[in-house]
């Protein structure tokens, strides 16, 4: 008898153990949660701006502009005549 209470106060701490480590732990996920929900709310709304702003309106990046202009050299960037 003294054997099985022995048994059943071991058993009890070690639920008790496990259930500190699994509130631990469901704290940890409910702040990751948390995060990415704040990180996508952000990039929606980014996204949303971008979205709104005509097209038009971005200015393309430096590089951008000569690779849509295939008429230049290369090396010094001047026209080519035809």
């Amino acid at each position: 008898m003294i054997q099985l209470q022995t048994q059943v106060q071991a058993l009890q701490e070690q639920m008790a153990r496990m259930q500190q480590s699994f509130d631990e732990r469901m704290g940890v996920m409910k702040n990751l949660v948390e995060q990415t929900t704040d990180n996508i709310n952000k990039m929606s709304s980014s996204v949303d701006t971008l979205n709104k702003e005509p097209a038009n309106s971005r200015t393309p990046t430096r590089r951008a502009a000569w690779i849509r202009s295939p008429a230049r050299c290369s090396r010094c960037m001047t026209r080519w005549t035809s």
